[in-house]
């Protein structure tokens, strides 16, 4: 037997490519789960799938190919919940370009939404604080959609493998997506979304900030992928009993986290939004108002010999008592 020889190192263009191919595969996935969120296995997601995610997937570079094996083959041999997270962190740390281009990828279906609600917030003059608020509900919404979506996915594809019916499965995404759906709108409400849409987020310099949304960020992401695989996985599991609901949670949980950091701080740095530190009301100057002039002060005068009193005006013009203005 002889072991198979390992991948040639890629060259730029190569590695361009497999960015630009896991951005769009990332972005491709959250419109796909959002349309399964409306109807599992429907056949947009099913055309998107095969012919975007999997496509792009085929024409990856063969290194690219074998790290996401080697992941995949870690999880699944992986011996309990540090094995797992074990195997996240190791390919994070391996390829670093891959990951932040998924977390890329994976907030542009949120990223669009967000915006999309505060332009029409603003094409219907609802003010700042509306069409901020109208920029937060596109991200819960967004969020709950691509979250619940996620789900139904899952547990629809694992339920027609088992051999649900159609009817069956569908019923088996619509019970997957109900909580993945509310910790997703929840996460875009109070998420890296926010920021999009206007919103206040932590104090302190642009590092500080960065720092403490990715972690906010890596915290939500983490529960919503755990809850989502664990639910789509739960789901079937009246179709094949041989289901178990946790295997995968603590990886997806683990991955959910390391993009979500990334995202959350990427977010925090592109809003450049400092928002803890208000200023102080008693030096500001209201809108619509001007500082006061300087006093002048009095006339100042002064002597002169055979000339009487130099007196200074107002103007800064120097006069004698005899000063008679033109004309």
């Amino acid at each position: 037997y002889q072991q198979p020889e390992p991948p040639k190192a890629r060259t730029l263009g190569a590695v361009a490519n497999d960015t630009v191919i896991e951005v769009a595969n990332a972005a491709a996935g959250g419109v796909s789960s959002a349309a399964n969120f409306i109807k599992p296995g429907n056949a947009v997601s099913g055309w998107i799938d095969k012919n975007i995610v999997k496509a792009g997937e085929d024409s990856q570079s063969d290194v690219t190919k074998a790290a996401k094996k080697q992941f995949r083959d870690e999880v699944e041999n992986a011996d309990g919940v540090m094995g797992e997270l074990g195997a996240v962190g190791k390919y994070v740390v391996q390829n670093p370009l891959l990951s932040a281009a998924q977390a890329a990828g994976s907030f542009v279906g949120p990223g669009l939404a967000v915006k999309a609600t505060g332009f029409a917030g603003k094409a219907a003059q609802l003010g700042a604080k509306g069409v901020e608020r109208a920029g937060r509900a596109g991200g819960v919404a967004a969020g709950a959609a691509m979250a619940g979506g996620d789900a139904a996915g899952t547990a629809y594809e694992l339920s027609t493998k088992a051999g649900a019916t159609e009817d069956q499965a569908v019923a088996a995404g619509r019970q997957a997506s109900v909580i993945p759906a509310v910790i997703g709108g929840v996460g875009g409400m109070f998420g890296a979304e926010k920021l999009l849409a206007g919103a206040k987020g932590f104090a302190g310099g642009a590092t500080s900030r960065a720092l403490k949304t990715g972690a906010s960020e890596a915290v939500q992401e983490g529960i919503e992928e755990g809850a989502t695989q664990y639910e789509g996985q739960r789901a079937a599991m009246p179709y094949d009993p041989s289901i178990d609901p946790s295997k995968g949670v603590a990886a997806a949980a683990g991955m959910g986290a390391a993009l979500g950091g990334i995202t959350g701080a990427g977010a925090s740095l592109l809003t450049g939004r400092d928002t803890g530190q208000q200023p102080n009301p008693g030096t500001q100057t209201p809108p619509g108002q001007t500082q006061p002039a300087p006093d002048a002060g009095p006339t100042l005068a002064l002597p002169a010999p055979d000339r009487g009193v130099i007196q200074v005006g107002q103007d800064g013009t120097a006069r004698t008592p005899d000063y008679q203005p033109p004309g």
